[in-house]
């Protein structure tokens, strides 16, 4: 699959969308229902370009058929990302340049992706720059492999405190099967369960670092290892709002279509809903949290609690796109509506 790696604005903006049908009752109280379970997630990319760059979009964009074909794309950390790869398509089949003076145009470009949901913290293959070994451990392309008395770690990863999914891949296993370091989780070890395959356990960090520890008796080979934050039971949004924002007052009545001067009109609930259009200006570390909530909640589907000056509501997001502006250093814009539900 070709490989998308050309160098955008550092400046752009992305969003996560997902889909949810909603029927109002004629009391104000609603039922919802998602449509999709896994979101979608575009990405919207400028492009300053000299005739050499322009020349390699516009090949790549005549290789891709526009929109037809999917390639992979790393949203890197330069770029305040994740560091994970998605496989992508176009946006568009349409590709939009505005010529400068001196060879020089400019060029958005979006991106589309179906995300899996899950809220990955990083995917650390085995050749990963960032892995640390120590021991009996060769590593080539594809894996590490160990024997005797070893280890791997990569270390600031985790945050203490805080539950993690971790997924683990491995073959060949002999002897005793490797097992977290006490300085890493509350687990003592994986135990006999963990055989060649897959495993996938949760654990609470105790420290930074992410370390595998290897007996003297064992040998094997990792070939992937996936850490994951969860973030579904965060029921609380403790996020703070910028002091200026819209507020609206909102009744639920009934009227006839057409206002003449015999109109019938039926009010349904005696106290208006509530709703709030909010702003967040975040670092990069708390837009992941603000967009893995977003992500808990599937969008308009689940309800939570919110706690507006001093007066706790039963609200939900009233929008299934959460949108980001990317700014320099990594910081992010988040503008997004919210409205009371009925208990």
């Amino acid at each position: 699959m070709q490989q998308f790696n050309f160098p955008f604005c550092e400046e752009y903006s992305h969003s996560i969308e997902f889909k949810t049908s909603i029927v109002r009752r004629f009391d104000g109280s609603e039922q919802r229902q998602a449509l999709n379970m896994s979101p979608k997630r575009s990405f919207n990319l400028n492009f300053e370009t000299n005739n050499e760059l322009r020349v390699s979009l516009e090949a790549f964009f005549r290789q891709q058929k526009g929109d037809f074909n999917p390639f992979l794309w790393c949203w890197d950390e330069s770029n305040f990302g994740n560091e994970l790869d998605y496989a992508c398509f176009l946006g568009s089949s349409k590709l939009s340049q505005t010529l400068l003076p001196f060879s020089y145009s400019k060029i958005p470009l979006s991106l589309a992706i179906i995300d899996d949901g899950n809220i990955l913290k990083g995917r650390f293959f085995l050749n990963d720059k960032h892995w640390s070994f120590a021991g009996n451990v060769q590593v080539d392309v594809q894996k590490a492999s160990y024997q005797g008395v070893s280890s791997l770690f990569q270390s600031g990863v985790l945050l203490p405190g805080k539950t993690y999914r971790l997924k683990v891949k491995t073959q060949d296993i002999q002897g005793l099967p490797p097992f977290l370091s006490h300085q890493t989780a509350i687990l003592p070890e994986f135990g006999n369960t963990f055989f060649e395959g897959s495993k996938t356990v949760d654990f609470v960090a105790l420290g930074a670092d992410l370390i595998f520890e290897m007996q003297e008796d064992s040998a094997g080979s990792f070939l992937e290892i996936a850490l994951f934050d969860i973030c579904n039971n965060q029921s609380q949004f403790d996020f703070q709002p910028n002091i200026e924002h819209q507020s609206e007052l909102i009744f639920a009545n009934l009227k006839d279509e057409i206002l003449t001067f015999q109109n019938s009109r039926q009010n349904m609930v005696e106290t208006p809903l509530r709703r709030w259009v909010l702003t967040f200006e975040f670092t990069a570390s708390e837009a992941q949290r603000f967009e893995a909530f977003f992500v808990a909640k599937k969008g308009r589907y689940k309800a939570f609690e919110w706690d507006y000056n001093g007066e706790k509501f039963p609200v939900r997001f009233d929008t299934d796109k959460l949108d980001q502006k990317q700014y320099q250093l990594g910081y992010r814009e988040i503008k997004i509506p919210i409205i009371e539900v009925l208990p």
